[in-house]
């Protein structure tokens, strides 16, 4: 293969991996609050670190639950059970679990809170569940057999479609049933999972210091459970292509910089030159129109500068107790690798809630588009970006081409994105920060041409774009 093809290749690669990053990491970010019901993510999930040991008292009671009553919460118990054709995972739960988690209805709707507090027999079913045992999606007010009980479908959950879903999926259908209903099926069921709505929408903790309280309120060690401030995770899951977007608009201020300073000398060595054999004033005055182009040039470098700053500047937000209080305090790096190896070993015993499995497939969708944006994407793009051979003679079709490449790789992300059922909203002063340090790198190029053609006679003289470096 031809090198030039090649590059370009890599170029496109590049600038397909980027977008993507940054479109798909925005529409992950949206996706949190899709995912979720009228509360999006401003709540607090608590769950029991270790579900396989039933005679632990780390398991929520309905006593434990009654106690809550001045906070707006939810909470699930998930056990198998057996339907007429297979097994399902059967969640019970109270009549606000629509409130904290996004169900679309193909017909029918949640359970009531009458149907709550007295434990009857109505279940809200999948389509996947639907389809196993009424062979229709239209099963609203059909009888469905769990353990030989009977109950009511009252109303028929619409399939996820999205990535999000098909990776979250558990592969058994679901079924939703008042708590008290599953405890009267199965008496070794337990409430392992809690939701809080959250008073406080800020970073400040608080949320925590809530749940917190909430687990006294129910005589609960905390130390038993995994506690997650949902608005936190929102801000993380944001903060990452905004981190991408930060280091490609730092790339493009530094390379404005290194331009900006080769200019300025330039006009400081021809005038220092020219001071040699005439006074300054009769320098500036035979000259002013080069000298003023060239002033005008550096303000314009200054304008982008400023305004790429006010894009990409974001107030990043870094969990305090990944910080440490000294950059030397080995200690502190030591007791966070314990921890991440007592967390492994927790999880062993761990099951998540429907909620967390949808959140850490947003999470690590996010991670791997971050990860593979910012330490593959970036690197090839700005390789073969910079070793670009660029004059004046080729600049407006190697930007032409560029250009072509930026909107083939937009549209692909954009419909990768739509494909994935996810919501998308595109970024556009994110992406014209991409665009902008394609083509930052093109001038720098072409300066740097224009500099190796300038001859060592006219070495006192400012380089243009021709790279004749005449004045």
């Amino acid at each position: 293969m031809n090198f030039k093809i090649m590059r370009w290749f890599l170029i496109f690669i590049g600038m397909q991996i980027l977008t993507l990053s940054i479109i798909g990491g925005y529409s992950l970010y949206l996706e949190t609050d899709e995912e979720n019901g009228i509360f999006a993510m401003n709540k607090t999930l608590i769950s029991v670190k270790n579900s396989q040991n039933k005679s632990s008292k780390a398991f929520f009671t309905l006593e434990d639950i009654n106690g809550l009553n001045d906070y707006s919460f939810t909470f699930t118990s998930v056990s198998p059970a057996e339907t007429a054709n297979g097994t399902s995972n059967i969640i019970g739960t109270n009549s606000a679990y629509i409130n904290f988690n996004n169900l679309k209805f193909s017909s029918g709707s949640f359970f009531d809170k009458n149907a709550d507090l007295s434990g009857e027999k109505v279940a809200i079913i999948d389509e996947k569940l639907a389809w196993d045992e009424f062979g229709s999606i239209k099963a609203v007010g059909n009888t469905l057999e769990i353990s030989g009980v009977k109950f009511k479908v009252i109303g028929v959950i619409s399939e996820n479609n999205s990535i999000v879903g098909l990776i979250s999926g558990s592969g058994l259908p679901n079924a939703f049933i008042p708590v008290k209903a599953l405890f009267e099926l199965d008496k070794t069921a337990k409430i392992n999972s809690l939701q809080i709505q959250n008073d406080d929408t800020t970073l400040s903790g608080q949320n925590l210091n809530r749940a917190l309280h909430v687990l006294n309120i129910a005589g609960k060690a905390p130390g038993d459970y995994y506690i997650s401030d949902l608005n936190i995770k929102k801000v993380v899951i944001g903060q990452k292509p905004r981190i991408i977007v930060f280091f490609i608009g730092l790339a493009c201020i530094f390379t404005i910089l290194i331009t900006f300073i080769d200019k300025l000398k330039g006009i400081l060595f021809f005038i220092k030159n020219k001071v040699k054999t005439d006074y300054i004033i009769n320098i500036l005055k035979d000259h002013k129109k080069i000298i003023i182009l060239q002033l005008l040039e550096l303000l314009l470098f200054s304008a982008i500068i400023i305004l790429i700053l006010g894009i990409i500047k974001f107030d990043i937000y870094i969990p305090p107790e990944s910080l440490p209080k000294e950059l030397t305090d080995f200690n502190f790096y030591l007791n966070l690798f314990k921890k991440s190896i007592e967390e492994f070993n927790l999880n062993k015993g761990y099951l998540p809630s429907l909620t967390e499995i949808k959140l850490n497939s947003i999470l690590s969708l996010s991670n791997r588009l971050f990860f593979t944006g910012l330490f593959i994407g970036f690197p090839i793009l700005f390789i073969n970006l910079k070793y670009c051979r660029v004059d004046s003679n080729n600049f407006n079709k190697e930007f032409l081409i560029i250009c072509i490449i930026f909107i083939i790789s937009t549209g692909l992300s954009s419909s990768i994105v739509f494909i994935s059922g996810m919501t998308q909203k595109l970024h556009i002063s994110d992406l014209a920060v991409l665009f902008s340090f394609n083509y930052i790198l093109l001038i720098k190029n072409l300066y740097k041409k224009g500099k190796e053609k300038v001859k060592d006679n006219e070495k006192n003289m400012p380089y243009y774009p021709d790279g004749t470096g005449s004045v």
